[in-house]
């Protein structure tokens, strides 16, 4: 079993690094136009190049933009200025099915939080119902002392005056 569970495990560490290193897909550029530095802000631009020219792509990020090795420089463009090969589609559809799984993830991690949320109310609910009834526990148990001290009170009165009566009658 375990001289089966060692060539598994170095095939699946394998397959994890492989798949978390960048692409290198060799790729042209579909019109002239510009590198820019950063892949949120396209008002930076790095470096400019020609239609045809030769550029590596190493990455898909959404929003249309691929991560771009050109000459010495690393720089991101829109694909419209790329002509789009299958490798290049094939990064497009595992960001999105990353993306998607990130969304079933984060849908999860949501409905989880709203299931304990919903638990921390009930047990909230029933400590307050439990203080609420302790309440009205103690509320009897006083009333019930004090019926019992006045039954007693009476009692003690009561035994005074038969006392009072009686060393009455004998004098």
């Amino acid at each position: 079993m375990v001289k089966h569970f060692y060539p598994l495990l170095l095939f699946l560490s394998l397959t994890v690094s492989l798949l978390a290193q960048e692409a290198n897909i060799a790729a042209r550029f579909s019109q002239n136009g510009c590198l820019y530095r950063n892949a949120d802000d396209f008002s930076d631009p790095i470096a400019q190049f020609k239609e045809n020219e030769r550029c590596i792509v190493t990455d898909y990020l959404g929003n249309y933009t691929y991560k771009i090795r050109y000459k010495d420089l690393i720089g991101f463009v829109k694909d419209q200025y790329l002509f789009v090969n299958e490798q290049m589609m094939d990064l497009y559809f595992d960001h999105e099915e990353k993306q998607k799984q990130k969304a079933i993830e984060e849908k999860k991690k949501r409905q989880e939080k709203i299931k304990e949320i919903q638990r921390q109310v009930i047990e909230k609910e029933a400590l307050i119902e439990q203080g609420r009834k302790d309440s009205i526990a103690k509320i009897i148990e006083e009333k019930n002392r004090t019926l019992a001290l006045k039954r007693k009170k009476d009692s003690i009165v009561q035994a005074l005056r038969e006392q009072n009566r009686v060393l009455a009658e004998k004098q």
